[in-house]
């Protein structure tokens, strides 16, 4: 009987502890499995265009130091919430130089991304004149977690294709939770990274959270931001307006709330020809601490408005009081009347104790009450 049980135990620890050492390209389509893991990238490997790796959840990837990874064709890592894959870097962080490239399709759910360069990387310098996937690179990720990198994402592709950034967190990231163009970034959260995003432009960003970052959002147009919550960075949004290329191209920045930060929005304009006036910043909520716009820049001062950020909401009535929190050193007019109510208590006092801004018969009741 202890024999048997010897065995087994032998057995259990073999499975317990089994490993696996990756150092050639993946020519053919392969799994890595749970009873594999953990899999060490100890040489720099290639995923074949022809080739698909599919990562099973509970799955480990450890990426020794200076190891990185090239896809050129598929990789499928898709986790679940009860077993996440898991892709670490093992060198220290004053190290990192682990990274995933690719030029052909990237799909991820419910992956834990830590201690790595650009997690996963995407530049014009990589992808070939003639893409390997008939649209360009393909990427999708959802209800991933990337901490601790020196960037999360960093995806510049040289094509028209979009990327898919949806219910992700990105925290604690050195440089930034991601960078990049051609993203369409929602219900995702940006939380005490140097930067939560930035360089992007040409990218909708969407019902995100940014929390206690340097930078909250760092953009350039065209770019959409709707309906995020922006809070407690030292830079809400900061919109660069200098791009001559971008000149007659919408932008937006509509429905956000900005609170307490120490500048809510800031804009910058030197010597290139953009229309500022074609960014529409209007519908949102901006209550920061010490300056609600900062606009400045080297562009020569005109006569007509450069910016017009009238129909916001400023958590006050009182315009002068509006107007302070506004610093603009470019020499130029900036546009902020008429102000937003929406997010203003009624005027209706004495009597509207309801709210419903009337002051009549029925607010008896909650007057009584109180």
């Amino acid at each position: 009987m202890k024999k048997i049980l010897f065995l087994l135990l032998i057995l259990c620890s073999g499975f317990l502890f089994a490993q696996t050492s990756i150092t050639t390209d993946i020519t053919s389509s392969t799994s890595w499995t749970l009873a594999g893991s953990p899999y060490t990238i100890n040489n720099s490997i290639n995923i074949d265009s022809a080739a698909t790796l599919t990562i099973d959840p509970g799955v480990e990837v450890r990426f020794a130091a200076n190891r990185s990874m090239m896809v050129h064709g598929r990789l499928l890592a898709l986790g679940t919430a009860a077993n996440k894959i898991i892709i670490v870097g093992t060198a220290p962080p004053t190290n990192r130089n682990n990274r995933i490239n690719f030029d052909g399709e990237i799909q991820l759910a419910h992956i834990d991304v830590s201690n790595m360069n650009y997690a996963f990387n995407l530049s014009y310098s990589i992808i070939p004149s003639a893409p390997r996937i008939p649209n360009g690179p393909i990427f999708s990720v959802t209800h991933t977690y990337f901490h601790q990198n020196n960037f999360g994402l960093s995806l510049y592709p040289s094509t028209s294709v979009t990327m898919q950034i949806d219910s992700s967190l990105f925290e604690n990231n050195a440089y930034g939770g991601m960078r990049g163009s051609h993203c369409n970034i929602s219900d995702c959260v940006f939380r005490g990274n140097s930067a939560g995003i930035v360089d992007m432009w040409v990218s909708t960003i969407n019902r995100c959270e940014f929390d206690q970052n340097v930078s909250g959002i760092s953009c350039t147009p065209p770019i959409q931001v709707t309906d995020c919550n922006i809070h407690h960075n030292e830079y809400g949004i900061s919109l660069s307006l200098s791009t001559s290329g971008a000149n007659g191209v919408l932008s937006n920045l509509t429905g956000n709330q900005l609170s307490e930060n120490t500048f809510g929005i800031l804009t910058y304009r030197d010597t290139g020809s953009y229309n500022v006036q074609l960014v529409n910043v209007s519908g949102n909520q901006i209550c920061s601490d010490s300056l609600n716009i900062w606009s400045q820049g080297s562009a020569m001062p005109v006569s007509t408005p450069i910016l017009d950020i009238s129909n916001n909401c400023w958590c006050q009535w009182d315009s002068t009081s509006v107007d302070s929190l506004i610093q603009n050193t470019t020499g130029s007019p900036i546009v902020f009347m008429p102000l937003d109510s929406t997010c203003l208590p009624s005027l209706v006092f004495p009597g509207d104790a309801n709210h419903d801004q009337i002051a009549n018969n029925f607010d008896l009741l909650p007057i009584g009450m109180y």
